[in-house]
């Protein structure tokens, strides 16, 4: 049997198109299948096909870019998967497209009006994206762009030095990596003041507060910033106006820049660092102090941007992979961090005991695009222009809820969001509410059954629990039609400690349509912390006890249930 589409929404298949390269990845929005396909730019892509629970199985070879998604949709029909959504990683967005949107044609030819501004990426990218169009006719086609996590850098940051009749033009910082940084975000909630060191075919260097962008060094386009594989990284501009002067055109010198520069222009055009490592010649030891110099300044140059520093994260295949290069770059880091001539050990690990954490995090870019291309196309697939589900069998009206059947979905880590949940469920009831369920949002496969929803989550550093945000995911399309309540539960103390900012809340309440969304106080016991949790709270100095107004959480429960009660009754009418 195929599926396109489980009862909480479609199946999207994320495509993460590289310069030589493809990532693919079907979720719902649970990992179904993974692929990888490289080496594409040798005209022989070995295909490599991981399901969870089984072992990675080859699955052969294609040809190139031509039938690599002929490939792809190959494996997806043997695993019995449809995509009901495309998901398409575009690296350059640029003004043209700020956050992940339905890719219509107008969009799509101003981006490729745009696509000097990357030409190793953004012409493949889209070519890619008219193949998914003819490969799965009946799936939807959002892009999502790789520099819209840089979109809230502050001004200072995204503005240039120039006159603002040039800047006009669309000269500013725009970023790029931003899907690899915001993985990382995802993934340690906890960071802090982070400086993240994206080292791949590309590389750039991105500072962090709290999960919101301070500085990046890619500006206008990717081949800025700190060199990489074959880019030049940043130059004097000087350089740039003799190049063009000797080359005799602006094509020649952007493939020069993007193509043949960086470490391959420095090394005789190798990009391979390990084999760099183990040369030992001039030629490649000058390429790898370069390059590790360059990176370690950009370290620094981003740690002015924090209040602060707390954590060093390495990622992209040579951050996570290559120790070595790690060491080096940590080894230049030294003179930032006081105390560390005192202690011993490799440079990482004198870092590591002045209280800075060094980590190596292997990002997961398409289940960052799969949450993006699902918050966009429940928006776009929700329209007031699009007939809503009261059009179809079942459907239900948010506008005149039934009371019957009420669920209060509920993810808590030690029980204490648990009972600000039953609380909720309590006023509801008290207003007359037939039936009121309180579950574990992660074992809510479906909300159908259910005619009003309300959704509450501890936060932990800023963010829901995952449970409950793969809940919103996993249910958005049917939530979008019944009427939706949403809680946090999280900060303790008088004031409240620590300040929450509720960082992926914003993006949940988009996608549910959510009626309100109240914060309510929490309670810290200590006994029941993980080690890494008592470190966090000993930091902020989080007062130890029980802080939750279970008073407020029924009354506001009430005002729910009486709301439902009245709906119900003018629908009758």
């Amino acid at each position: 049997m195929t599926s396109s589409r489980l009862p909480g929404g479609p199946l999207v298949l994320s495509l993460n198109v590289g310069s030589s390269s493809l990532k693919a990845a079907v979720r719902d929005p649970a990992l179904r299948l993974r692929m990888d396909v490289a080496g594409l730019d040798r005209g022989a892509g070995r295909v490599t096909v991981d399901v969870p629970g089984s072992p990675p199985e080859d699955a052969g070879r294609c040809t190139g870019w031509d039938d690599v998604l002929a490939v792809v949709a190959a494996a997806l029909t043997r695993h019995g998967l449809r995509p009901g959504v495309v998901a398409h990683r575009i690296v350059h967005g640029s003004p043209v497209l700020r956050e992940a949107a339905p890719a219509r044609d107008a969009l799509l030819a101003r981006l490729r009006a745009e696509a000097e501004l990357d030409p190793l990426h953004l012409p493949r990218q889209l070519d890619v994206v008219d193949q998914a169009c003819r490969q799965w006719p009946q799936a939807r086609v959002v892009l999502v762009p790789d520099s819209g996590f840089h979109d809230r850098l502050p001004d200072e940051a995204v503005t240039l030095p120039l006159p603002a009749d040039a800047r006009g033009a669309g000269l500013r910082r725009w970023g790029f990596h931003g899907l690899a940084v915001q993985s990382v975000v995802d993934l340690l909630p906890g960071l802090g003041r982070a400086v993240v060191v994206h080292l791949g075919s590309g590389c750039s260097v991105t500072a962090v507060d709290s999960g919101t962008p301070r500085h990046t060094t890619m500006a206008l386009s990717p081949a800025g910033g700190v060199p990489s594989l074959t880019r030049s990284g940043d130059l004097d501009p000087e350089v740039v106006l003799r190049l063009v002067e000797r080359e005799g055109s602006t094509v020649a010198v952007r493939d020069l820049l993007n193509r043949r520069s960086g470490i391959s222009g420095l090394s005789g055009g190798r990009t391979d660092l390990q084999v760099l490592l183990d040369a030992g010649d001039a030629a490649a030891d000058l390429a790898l102090r370069v390059f590790v110099r360059d990176v370690a300044m950009a370290v620094a140059a981003c740690v002015t941007t924090l209040d602060g520093w707390d954590s060093l994260v390495f990622t992209g295949g040579i951050g996570v992979h290559s120790s070595e290069v790690r060491e080096r770059v940590c080894a230049r880091l030294l003179a930032l961090r006081p105390g560390t001539a005192r202690q011993l050990g490799s440079p990482s690990e004198r870092l590591v005991a002045t209280g800075l954490r060094v980590l190596a995090v292997p990002v997961d870019e398409e289940a960052v695009m799969d949450r993006l291309a699902r918050v966009a196309d429940v928006r776009e697939t929700h329209r007031p222009d699009v007939p809503s589900s009261t059009d179809r069998p079942g459907g239900h009206d948010a506008g005149h809820p039934r009371r019957g059947r009420v669920l209060v979905a509920v993810a808590s880590r030690h029980g204490g969001t648990r009972g600000v949940a039953e609380a909720v469920a309590d006023g509801i009831r008290q207003a007359g509410s037939a039936q009121v369920d309180v579950r574990a949002a992660g074992d809510v496969d479906s909300v159908r059954d259910f005619d009003a929803v309300v959704i509450g989550s501890a936060v932990y550093h800023g963010h829901w629990l995952a449970e409950a945000r793969e809940f919103v995911l996993r249910c958005a399309i049917d939530l979008w039609d019944r009427p939706v309540w949403a809680f946090s539960s999280g900060p303790v103390g008088t004031p409240a400690r620590p300040p929450e900012e509720l960082l992926d809340v914003g993006e949940m309440l988009t996608l549910t349509r959510c009626q309100e969304h109240r914060l309510f106080p929490g309670r810290l016991d200590r006994s029941l912390l993980r080690l890494p949790e008592r470190a966090v709270v000993t930091a902020l100095r989080a007062p130890e006890g029980d802080f939750r107004d279970l008073a407020a959480a029924t009354a506001w429960g009430t005002a729910i249930g009486a709301f439902l009660v009245t709906s119900s009754r003018a629908g009758d009418r």
